[in-house]
């Protein structure tokens, strides 16, 4: 599947009508202006999908070179909370799904024995909706400190996971893993609430405006033309919780060919995302063909025993 694709500016004040889907990937310091045109994008029955993160990895804020640790204490999370309070979704910018059952094991330095992470998951079928084509047939996907979205109270939109935490979860504050050295540190205290948490979305209906008092300061609609203050069709929303997840580090390993670099894919975090974008855009054709390039299959005896076993020495 090939896509036209045209990138927007942060600070764009228009979205073309014939734009089938819109991307949004860290939306962040997001102008009043550009926050109405995708408002308006969305009133119009856009497609949408989005990428949010407490702490997305390739946010660069902060970074000094004469100081280091200035960027890892800088904000790194997504913003864009006007639109999901419109939209019927929450997002808690300040916690990250910490999940036992499904974390990755991570060495942080040279010679050192991997560790559990419990920030870092790789997520299996049991964590995907069975029925929806974009998570359906998929392997397995790998995202790193993602956040966790619910439906806003008394929202009037459909919710639908697509891909959760497992049952052994806990959501933690993002500053235990802002400046982590030991990810080992992060199971003193960590007690799992039993529930899980949707780290992916579908969220389909009628909406109404995030600028009920009309457009913001600057923005100025073409003569007769009026701001729409509900849905003229149904809307369309796919979000991540996680920016991490669209990172190469995560689902491919790179390879040296005879001077060629050969991307060979370990998780099925690119046909996530290619599912999405062909669902939207009103093509299934390619999905069913998708995920099958990898496939792992824990020791889940072995895992058990092991968390069983680093609880009581924890205890």
């Amino acid at each position: 599947q090939l896509f036209d694709v045209h990138a927007l500016d942060t600070n764009t004040t228009k979205i073309d009508p014939d734009v089938t889907v819109l991307v949004l990937v860290h939306p962040k310091n997001l102008a009043p202006a550009t926050q109405f045109a995708i408002d308006q994008y969305a009133l119009r029955g856009g497609h949408i999908v989005a990428f949010l993160d407490p702490i997305a990895e390739s946010d660069q804020s902060g970074a000094d070179p004469q100081n280091p640790m200035a960027a890892m204490a800088a904000d790194k999370s997504s913003q864009l909370s006007t639109l999901l309070a419109a939209w019927g979704v929450q997002f808690n910018p300040r916690q990250v799904v910490a999940d036992r059952g499904h974390a990755l094991s991570v060495s942080m330095r040279q010679g050192d024995p991997p560790v559990q992470h419990l920030g870092i998951l790789g997520l299996d079928k049991s964590t995907f909706a069975a029925g929806d084509v974009i998570t359906a047939g998929l392997s397995n996907i790998n995202v790193a400190t993602a956040g966790y979205l619910e439906p806003a109270k008394d929202a009037h939109i459909k919710f639908e996971p697509l891909v959760q935490s497992s049952a052994e979860a806990e959501p933690l504050p993002v500053e235990r893993f802002t400046m982590l050295f030991d990810p080992s540190s992060l199971r003193d205290g960590f007690k799992p609430t039993g529930k899980r948490y949707t780290i992916a979305a579908r969220v389909t209906g009628g909406i109404r405006t995030a600028f009920p008092a009309g457009p913001p300061a600057g923005v100025t609609l073409p003569a007769g033309q009026t701001a729409l203050k509900q849905s003229a069709k149904p809307f369309t929303l796919v979000v991540f919780a996680d920016t991490d997840l669209l990172s190469d580090y995560l689902w491919v390993h790179e390879q040296n060919f005879f001077g060629q670099r050969i991307a060979q894919p370990w998780a099925s975090n690119g046909d996530l995302v290619l599912n999405a974008l062909d669902n939207l855009a009103g093509s299934t054709d390619l999905i069913s063909v998708r995920g099958r390039a990898s496939f792992t299959r824990p020791f889940e005896r072995v895992e058990a025993l092991r968390r069983i076993a680093d609880d009581r020495f924890r205890a």
